[in-house]
């Protein structure tokens, strides 16, 4: 309500209380003479002294209060009809913003099922697929989705007897290029030859160096890099050494030996074996495990060679407490 409708009431309630005062006032007016007129008639003519002006009707002077109060009311009712417009209109808009927000609302709810339906199908579509995707800033190279062993058979494979063909390992080279190029192991026959004729090995050819303290420490990862301009055989070693050969037994006791190509292990029937003594025999005794990978796929290939000691065990130099020993070899060609 505005300061016009305060000022508009208090005049109202103003003027409303002088009329009743003037109202009030006139009937006393009117009551004495009455009076008067009957105090006249009772006064005989020759005494009268003064002159009593006839009454020949009534006198109102609170006519003129009267018509400034009904004029106030009709204002005041103008403006009562005015704020009920007013708070109806209040009441509609306020429906309204009601009404947008439960729109609102129900779009966000929509959006977000839209979003959980989209995400369902988009998952069912990329196990339907089984195509690798890389989340990475190397984008070129991604993970094998399968490993083929050829015409090897599980016997072979667990007794480790040698197998006439290569393995072959399919590696997704390329996300847009959308094809694979075989990743060649030897079989271990050919491993031991190559072992024999010292082919070179991943950690001959690498970037990097470490000392023997950094290879020595358990949950501790090792990176490799090695860039190669064309593919070239290399052999993918896995080996342990200690001061003696007594030593040397006891320790493998204690480890447990994998070797990985990205997310799956290579099989056994592809790896030689040899333990042997350094320094043309003067030095440490060692074991070793290793495979030929015969032909290298382009684009990136992460090989991983682990240990995992169970116990703490010393090597005649060192301790090492139970933990894994990583060695990741990073091949790139091309």
């Amino acid at each position: 309500m505005g300061n016009s409708t305060y000022i508009i009431l208090e005049k109202h309630g103003q003027l409303s209380q002088i009329l009743v005062d003037c109202e009030s006032k006139l009937g006393a007016a009117n009551a004495r003479r009455d009076d008067l007129k009957g105090f006249s008639r009772n006064i005989p003519t020759s005494k009268k002294v003064f002159k009593v002006v006839p009454f020949t009707k009534d006198i109102n002077p609170c006519s003129e209060l009267d018509q400034a109060v009904a004029i106030l009311t009709q204002k005041l009712q103008g403006i009562a009809k005015l704020n009920q417009g007013i708070a109806e209109l209040d009441e509609s808009i306020l429906a309204e913003i009601k009404a947008e927000k439960r729109r609102n609302r129900n779009l966000i709810m929509f959006g977000i099922f839209l979003v959980i339906i989209l995400g369902i199908v988009l998952f069912f579509q990329s196990q339907k697929s089984n195509t690798p995707v890389s989340t990475g800033a190397n984008t070129s190279s991604v993970m094998t989705s399968k490993i083929n062993l050829g015409n090897s058979n599980s016997d072979n494979a667990i007794s480790g007897k040698s197998n006439s063909s290569a393995t072959k390992i399919p590696i997704m080279t390329s996300v847009s290029e959308n094809s694979t190029r075989d990743l060649i192991l030897g079989t271990n026959s050919e491993a031991q030859t190559a072992w024999e004729n010292k082919i070179k090995e991943l950690e001959d050819v690498a970037i990097e160096n470490y000392s023997d303290a950094e290879r020595s420490i358990p949950g501790k990862k090792l990176i490799y890099t090695i860039i190669l301009k064309t593919s070239e055989p290399l052999l993918f070693t896995n080996r342990w050494c200690a001061t003696h050969g007594k030593t040397l037994s006891i320790n493998k006791g204690h480890i447990k030996f994998s070797n990985i190509i990205f997310d799956n292990a290579l099989p056994e029937h592809v790896f030689g074996y040899s333990t042997y003594q350094t320094n043309s025999g003067t030095g440490w005794m060692c074991y070793a495990q290793f495979a030929l990978i015969k032909s290298w796929p382009s684009g990136k290939t992460i090989l991983t060679t682990r240990k995992v000691i169970e116990s703490l065990i010393d090597d005649g130099q060192t301790q090492y407490s139970p933990g894994v020993l990583d060695r990741e070899f990073h091949v790139t060609v091309g």
